[in-house]
């Protein structure tokens, strides 16, 4: 293997003999390593092979990686393997440099006796469980390995990581304004109603994703939904109730959110409202 790129002392970005780009890690693996450099394989730890889009990865692996420990790299290695079991998922490169640097602000906020306020923990502990149980997952994991204890919150930060990178949301702040915009929708719905929400069911789950989808393409300009006025027609006189309910979404959504849904997307939600407000 030869450097390409060192990115500190602990961490050098190679290319092989068949010409795959990678990241190697181990301790001192970048001193004085240079572009073109041989890396020595007795000094390799870890090694991660890089996608096509790499080079982004890269960029933002090297804005955390300095200040963080490699004995904390690795134990978030663990834990975005278990989270890849958990979730079925696999998770990019610098989802765990993101996470390593996450986790050693925590664990240095431990030192320091400060403790974590995340107003959103008990929204993201009910809207996402499966996330929260591989962040309580990863709690465990750090006690084993760091021998430290975090705060119980932190179980639903680190949950953020994994949901953020799962809809393809812009940044983990992205997640929490969504869980928040989510939490919102569902008081309404249950108010509207008058109706307590199985949040266990499987139109409960599907509520979710759909909106996770529909905030996504808010943010980003883009609109789906109905587009047949006919069609359209039928749905708001069929389901009325649900209709109105839609209706005190997209204010809450304009007023408070600035986002402006069009007519299609505010009718497939009445069908969702619909769904969710009635038995599997």
């Amino acid at each position: 293997m030869y450097v390409k790129k060192r990115l500190n002392n602990n961490v050098v970005q190679v290319t092989d003999h068949q010409g795959n780009n990678l990241i190697v890690m181990g301790n001192g693996i970048g001193y004085l390593a240079y572009p073109g450099d041989r890396v020595k394989d007795s000094k390799i730890e870890r090694t991660y092979v890089l996608k096509d889009d790499g080079e982004s990865d890269i960029k933002k692996i090297a804005m955390m990686i300095d200040s963080v420990p490699l004995s904390v790299v690795y134990t978030c290695e663990t834990i975005l393997r278990e989270a890849e079991r958990h979730l079925e998922q696999a998770f990019s490169l610098s989802l765990l440099f993101s996470l390593a640097d996450h986790v050693d602000s925590a664990i240095q906020r431990v030192a320091q006796g400060m403790a974590i306020v995340n107003p959103l923990h008990w929204d993201i502990k009910e809207l996402y469980p499966e996330e929260t149980a591989v962040g309580r997952r990863a709690l465990e994991i750090i006690e084993q390995e760091q021998n430290v204890k975090l705060n119980k919150e932190e179980a639903t930060a680190i949950a953020l990581h994994f949901l953020a990178q799962q809809q393809s949301m812009q940044s983990i702040e992205q997640a929490q304004n969504f869980t928040e915009i989510i939490s919102k929708m569902i008081a309404i719905i249950q108010y509207h109603f008058q109706v307590e929400i199985d949040q266990s069911s499987v139109n409960f789950s599907r509520f979710i994703t759909h909106v996770q989808y529909f905030l996504i393409r808010q943010v980003k300009g883009q609109s789906s939904g109905f587009d047949d006025d006919h069609l359209m027609r039928l749905i708001i006189q069929s389901y009325q109730e649900e209709f109105t309910c839609s209706e005190k979404i997209m204010v809450y959504l304009k007023e408070i959110k600035q986002m402006e849904p069009t007519i299609g997307e505010q009718v497939y939600l009445t069908l969702h409202i619909r769904r969710l407000i009635s038995s599997d």
